[in-house]
């Protein structure tokens, strides 16, 4: 197994001593031979930008200052399988929300099924379990069962669906007591008319399978705060009316679109008009004969990736001026790593291969690490929020490979679109690039309180939404806002 670890410095600008250092990393993942390693690779250091860009966005007034390097963790892979009965911890028992059979062998997956049909108030005596045994086909697994092999249990009873779920521990000082959150294992995309939730938890080298008879009890204080209902339920999509009442209250549909290709400065016009980049605006507008717009616009930026894809193979030779020949033979140091040039690590000439202009002068390790990209960035603002749900549903136009990685069921962090096998269209959110700012959206109910010509006080940034008021150290950085851009009123504020 491995992980990566990010270590960055962050600092808020002009202010002294503020330096604060950070590190973000990845969970560990078993790594396989068959596992092609550039992508899970790029899939880890995705999700370290991310978090990353999290970071600076939420705290407010940092910036990154440097990377400061980039880990890899290595570790033995035990893989993780379901033994004997192992006890809750007290948070978790006192939820009434699971049934732990109290069994003594290594069928605890077997039993955790199977106590979903016991009644009574002896669900942990393991007696009551055997007569249900014929309900289910357990052949093929073998106990203690590991986490794969619930697929084949799900193979050998096809009306059968289980999603397992882990138990993390977690210790926020000043607490005293430790706080446990459920997180997913292996979640199903369609649930079946048999559904099982089952929890594995773990005590130190065993682990054991047990059966969640209340989902929305087990989780509902990650959600919220109080004691209300929470109902988790897989909605399903329909467009048929479903009597008179129903009503279309609202449709959103993308009716437009725009984009811009951007090109290195380096690169010929000519080339670019070889391959058919195109270097003005695209606007396209829908109508009666184009009503799908999103698909529309995924075959367009496919076939221009495609493009790109055939002119980064272009490899056109160097061009020396006289003067850039002269410093390249006087030239004692890599320009890059600072290192002397040696018999077995030459000096070479890098060029841009597009162009065939000399760039700089480097030792042969250093030029082979410069690899050409594998991908074309795809620029949207608020990405995540919106726009990603007209793209994403046409993502599927043919059977090339889409990768994405998401923030939750309904928002993404990225996500690429493969036009071939080594060269892909990666989205990316430019919002989560922008530093959060803060405003009072509740306390500006007026027209009258934009013409407002000092910044409200900390108690108007109060949040019916969130019951919670502002942090000190936010609204002190929207007082350096206000001072640092000189705003004469808040309606300028607003517009920031």
């Amino acid at each position: 197994m491995f992980n990566l670890k990010l270590e960055a410095t962050y600092n808020i600008p002009n202010v002294d001593n503020s330096t604060e250092n950070r590190s973000f990393k990845t969970s560990a993942r078993p790594f396989f031979s068959e596992t092609v390693v550039r992508e899970i690779v790029e899939e880890g250091i995705i999700k370290l930008m991310a978090e990353q860009d999290e970071y600076s966005s939420k705290v407010s007034g940092y910036t990154l200052q440097c990377i400061d390097g980039l880990l890899l963790g290595v570790y033995q892979y035990t893989p993780m399988n379901g033994l004997s009965y192992i006890p809750l911890p007290d948070f978790i028992e006192r939820k009434k929300a699971v049934i732990n059979p109290q069994n003594s062998d290594q069928q605890c997956f077997k039993w955790a099924i199977l106590a979903k049909h016991v009644t009574g108030s002896k669900k942990q005596c393991i007696e009551n379990y055997t007569t249900h045994e014929e309900k289910y086909n357990f052949s093929d697994l073998t106990f203690p069962t590991k986490l794969h092999q619930v697929n084949i249990f799900e193979k050998n009873n096809p009306n059968v669906t289980v999603n397992v779920y882990g138990l993390e521990k977690h210790f926020q000082p000043p607490q005293k007591f430790p706080k446990y959150e459920v997180f997913p294992q292996k979640v199903v995309d369609e649930e079946k008319k048999q559904h099982f939730d089952l929890l594995l938890i773990t005590d130190y080298e065993n682990s054991h399978f047990i059966y969640i008879s209340n989902f929305s009890r087990l989780v509902r204080s990650q959600k919220i705060r109080h004691n209300a209902r929470v109902i988790f339920s897989l909605l399903k999509k329909f467009n048929e009316k479903c009597g008179n009442n129903t009503k279309v209250i609202q449709k959103h549909e993308a009716m437009s679109y725009g984009f811009m290709v951007i090109a290195n400065s380096d690169v010929p016009a000519e080339l670019l008009e070889q391959f058919n980049i195109p270097t003005s605006p695209i606007i396209f507008r829908g109508g009666e004969d184009n009503k799908n717009v999103g698909e529309h616009f995924v075959k367009s930026i496919v076939e221009i990736a495609e493009n790109i894809e055939k002119l980064l193979q272009t490899n056109i030779p160097i061009t020396f001026t006289a003067e850039q020949q002269q410093a390249h033979i006087l030239c004692k140091t890599c320009n890059l790593c600072k290192n002397g040039f040696s018999v077995g690590n030459h000096k070479v000439a890098d060029h841009c291969h597009l162009s065939g202009k000399f760039r700089q002068t480097l030792c042969n390790t250093c030029n082979l690490k410069l690899q050409t990209p594998n991908f074309v960035p795809c620029f949207f603002h608020n990405l995540s929020n919106y726009d990603a749900h007209f793209i994403v549903t046409e993502l599927g136009l043919d059977v090339k490979r889409i990768f994405v990685i998401p923030n939750s069921e309904e928002k993404f962090i990225s996500f690429s679109k493969h036009v071939s096998n080594n060269f892909s269209i990666r989205f990316i959110d430019t919002l989560r690039f922008m530093a959060s700012s803060v405003y009072p959206y509740e306390y500006t109910d007026g027209w009258n309180k934009l013409e407002q010509t000092h910044l409200p006080e900390k108690a108007d940034f109060y949040s019916t939404l969130t019951e919670s008021h502002m942090q000190k150290e936010d609204y002190d950085h929207a007082k350096t806002v206000w001072s640092h851009i000189e705003c004469k009123t808040l309606g300028e504020y607003s517009d920031q």
